[in-house]
């Protein structure tokens, strides 16, 4: 995949009007460990844009920067994969690297290290799909300390979820009714 795509970059930081539409930005280079995703949908979430409004030094985020942390889509390439855990067709879903890479999901495709995809549940749309990785992976790693301290032994325990209507909060109530 030696091609141009579509991506929603930046090419300085700022406001939204500095956000703009490209046809033609170079599809990634997949690098050993990593997959080529056909992306179907992409989640932005709140540091997206205060990435893109506050500055930071090119060292750590390279500019042009492509916006967008979550997705979902399809692996189309794996052949640069170290594991035999996804193949080429697999549904699946991504957290992207924010730091140190010029690399966002709101793109056409992104190449991403095997280590951050999972695969996409089969009973959720790939819409859906597109907005669980980074809010789901802080539930998770917020319950990890707690899971260790009751030796995740958790039946008939009893926590309070401040905020459960919020996006956090569903998520924490999903993962106490398992």
């Amino acid at each position: 995949y030696h091609h141009n795509m579509k991506a929603a970059i930046y090419s300085g930081h700022g406001s939204h009007s500095k956000l703009r539409v490209v046809e033609n930005h170079p599809t990634p280079l997949v690098k050993q460990g990593q997959a080529l995703i056909k992306v179907f949908a992409a989640g932005l979430n709140a540091r997206d844009p205060k990435l893109m409004m506050n500055k930071i030094p090119s060292f750590i985020i390279p500019l042009p920067k492509t916006i967008g942390t979550d997705l979902c889509g399809v692996v189309i390439s794996n052949s640069k994969c170290t594991s035999n855990k996804f193949t080429t067709g697999d549904r699946v879903v991504a957290m992207m690297d924010v730091l140190h890479t010029s690399d966002g999901s709101v793109a056409e495709y992104v190449a991403i290290d095997e280590k951050l995809l999972a695969h996409a549940p089969p009973n959720i749309s790939s819409v859906e799909c597109a907005g669980i990785p980074l809010t789901a992976l802080t539930v998770v790693q917020a319950f990890q300390p707690y899971l260790k301290h009751v030796n995740n032994q958790t039946q008939n325990k009893k926590v309070l979820i401040q905020a459960g209507a919020g996006g956090l909060g569903v998520f924490c109530i999903q993962v106490c009714c398992i």
